[in-house]
């Protein structure tokens, strides 16, 4: 490399290892040293040979590439170097139009850039639609930007965004991201702050996600440190309620902050409305993780203040978020009656995206209770509903809600699609509580459909994603799923040890899934040699009645089914004929294809 850069044949293998020692084999820091070399005519080049100007005991090498650059930046003329100060501050992409602006050696700039150009520091990138450098390497410009003085670079800072303000005041909204940038790094905290929520927005509209709950986290934090002013606050108020719409998958203690700050703020400034939804926001997340309890008393409070204040709205969005409380508690007739309430009064006020949800929600209740009919039908809107919007989000949820509905038929095929279709709309917009919920869904699927390799590795991804996400209200849910997955793939430890943690959850969150969890265990112990009957027997009994008590009709049915594949195993065919009878006619009477498939098999063997 050093050859090429010198153009010659030989070196001198000191000043080789020299270099390369010094550089540690940094590309950059090997370029930039032998430039420099050369520049201070350390080394000559003449007629393709190189030799040294002083012997190379004398020769004083920079101990970092950034000293190297420093030294070179000491050595431009004045002009030139003032410009590329001026350059940094804009970024490593800049725009002669904005340097013109800012620079008091205008008669000057274009013998600099071409200087600088010269000088292997810069390069043009584009001429159309309006002239573009870069810096040759982002080191460059870091190092020039800490060549200016702190006081400097605020006032520069400044002095770019009124200059973008200006110059594309016609096209404002393109340039939401750099103004915030730049005036987050001015004293114009008011104007950072504005371009901050308007760069959040932005991304939000766009589904980029992770990028509008900085934006929006970044304009918080500037308030935090500004002196709180009455209108401040209302602010910091309004921009985490936006924060928190898209913040469903943020860590629990990062929106518990967040949103707490807010709710100080708007009891100091007794602001009821805003309180209201404060309360709905945190208890959407106290359902998250798993506390029930604390979230109906954050929607208790959202509804009595959303009723004194007449917000339809958000009194439409507590009372679904109350019928989802009755859903993860597996009171299947309450959730349907709140869920209606709200989905009948989204349809008036014309939320569309709010009865999408609240459409969803339902399609998972009425799944579990049986009644797949309206289960589908509220599927189906739901995904209508929100494709016509637009909403991704809403979309990919949607789908896990209709995915719901196959999985408990047994449609298979369907199910994957419907899975694997949520998964891919919600990785790029970082809706992980869409992923993290599709995943054990998906393996499970592939998994009963015969993929089981590739379905109990979608099992255990979604299930490790949950666990890092801290999403406790669905431990309930997939533990029970993966154990019994483990259950019929024979891995019984595992088995036994995924449904106990399942109904250890389920006291403190998501209920419902209990049955499944305790069909496992009995299918578990009865593949034991020395299994123990009577455990057997009741454990199986236990998962029955719990659904027997909420309705479960699809987990009722499937409850007989094993416990029938149990008894026949156990040579006890009178009992097995009974049990799979009702499973017959259980898997009948809601639509259960495939499982009715897998019933009528086991009667040809019992008779």
């Amino acid at each position: 490399m050093i050859k090429a850069i010198y153009g010659v044949e030989f070196l001198p293998k000191k000043l080789t290892s020299q270099i390369y020692q010094r550089s540690d084999g940094n590309p950059f820091f090997i370029e930039e040293l032998c430039d420099l070399l050369k520049e201070e005519e350390t080394v000559l080049i003449k007629e393709g040979k190189l030799s040294l100007h002083h012997p190379l005991e004398q020769i004083t090498f920079p101990e970092t590439v950034q000293a190297v650059v420093r030294a070179k930046m000491d050595r431009l003329e004045s002009v030139p170097r003032e410009v590329i100060r001026l350059a940094s501050v804009i970024g490593r992409e800049f725009l002669q139009r904005i340097l013109e602006q800012i620079t008091s050696r205008k008669e000057e700039l274009s013998y600099s850039l071409e200087y600088l150009k010269v000088s292997d520091l810069i390069h043009q990138i584009e001429d159309l639609p309006e002239l573009t450098f870069q810096f040759n390497h982002v080191i460059t410009q870091e190092v020039t930007y800490q060549t200016l003085l702190i006081k400097q670079r605020t006032l520069l800072h400044r002095l770019v965004g009124e200059t973008i303000e200006v110059l594309y005041a016609e096209r404002l909204e393109e340039q939401f991201e750099v103004l915030a940038y730049h005036y987050s790094k001015s004293d114009e905290g008011g104007k950072a702050i504005y371009y901050l929520e308007l760069a959040g927005d932005k991304a939000a509209r766009n589904f980029s996600l992770l990028d509008a709950r900085t934006y929006y986290r970044d304009a918080m934090e500037l308030i935090d440190t500004h002196s709180k002013t009455k209108k401040l606050r209302c602010k910091r108020i309004e921009i985490s309620l936006k924060w928190a719409k898209i913040s469903h998958y943020a860590g629990p203690d990062e929106f518990v902050e967040v949103l707490e700050t807010s709710m100080e703020y708007a009891n100091e400034l007794n602001n009821k409305p805003e309180i209201a939804h404060l309360n709905y926001w945190l208890g959407q997340r106290s359902v998250l993780t798993g506390n029930l309890k604390q979230a109906i008393e954050y929607f208790s409070s959202c509804i009595d203040l959303a009723e004194q204040w007449h917000d339809k709205a958000l009194l439409a969005q507590a009372y679904t978020a109350i019928g989802r409380i009755y859903f993860f508690d597996a009171e299947y007739l309450l959730a349907n009656n709140s869920l209606e309430k709200g989905f009948t009064i989204l349809e008036e006020l014309g939320e569309n995206n709010d009865v999408a949800y609240a459409a969803g929600f339902l399609c998972g209740s009425y799944a579990y209770s049986g009644d797949f009919k309206k289960a589908l039908a509220y599927g189906e809107l739901a995904i209508k509903i929100a494709e016509k919007s637009g909403d991704l989000s809403r979309k990919a949820n949607s789908l896990t809600w209709l995915g719901l509905c196959y999985f408990f038929q047994g449609t298979w095929e369907k199910c994957t699609e419907a899975y694997s279709q949520a998964i891919e709309i919600a990785r790029p917009i970082g809706d992980h509580v869409a992923i993290i919920n599709s995943l054990p869904w998906l393996g499970s699927s592939l998994f009963m459909s015969g993929n089981k390799e590739e379905g109990m590795l979608k099992m255990q991804e979604g299930i490790e994603l949950m666990e890092r996400g801290k999403i406790y209200l669905l431990y309930p849910a997939h533990y029970p799923n993966l154990g019994y997955c483990y259950a019929k793939a024979a891995m019984m430890k595992k088995a036994k040890a995924a449904a106990n943690k399942g109904l250890e959850w389920s006291t403190k969150g998501m209920k419902g899934f209990e049955c499944l969890a305790y069909y496992t265990l009995a299918i578990a112990e009865a593949q034991n040699n020395d299994s123990n009957t009577q455990l057997v027997d009741e454990t199986i009994e236990k998962g029955l009645d719990s659904c027997r008590v909420r309705g479960q009709l699809p987990y009722l049915a499937r409850g007989y089914f094993e416990y029938a594949q149990i008894l026949f195993n156990r040579k006890d065919l009178q009992k097995a004929k009974n049990f799979l009878s009702q499973a017959i006619e259980l898997f009948s009477e809601i639509n259960m294809p495939w499982w009715l498939g897998q019933a009528r098999e086991l009667e040809k063997s019992v008779g």
